[in-house]
């Protein structure tokens, strides 16, 4: 555990830098944390004796929750989209064994069948770079500690 000498805030398991442990660190975050305390950073809360603080563990512990929940998903929508051109391409093709003259129509139905389905990869993506980029479960953590 790690205080800081003025403020003698909750700072987590944080090591410096230059001691060239093997961990990750969030770019400018120890710097920061050893040159101008805990300000800014985190985010406290008294509640009589106790102090809830939302450390930069805790944030990067977030931000690797969502990266791991954002590639299953996207993941899960890549797989989708192959099985669902697969259903399709089986069943036209199964159509036009079945009546070759309907060829044309069939045709027109799988590729606007085709163009729906295709889409669901794209929307999963637009959630996906939502958490990425606006992650909101760092503001409900943020929420959480009454901030």
């Amino acid at each position: 555990m790690v205080h800081h000498p003025i403020t003698w805030k909750f700072v987590g398991d944080i090591s410096y830098p230059c001691h060239n442990t093997p961990s990750f660190h969030i770019y400018g975050t120890d710097h920061n944390v050893y040159q101008h305390g805990i300000r800014g950073i985190t985010l406290t809360k008294k509640r009589g004796k106790i102090m809830e603080t939302l450390t930069p563990d805790m944030i990067t512990q977030i931000y690797a929750s969502t990266s791991l929940g954002v590639s299953i998903m996207l993941a899960a929508a890549g797989l989708g989209s192959a099985l669902g051109w697969g259903l399709i391409c089986m069943k036209y093709i199964e159509g036009i064994a079945r009546q070759p003259e309907m060829l044309p129509a069939l045709r027109t139905q799988m590729f606007i069948t085709a163009g729906l389905m295709e889409s669901f990869p794209f929307i999963v993506l637009a959630f996906a770079m939502f958490f990425v980029f606006a992650n909101p479960f760092v503001g409900a953590a943020k929420a959480a500690l009454g901030a």
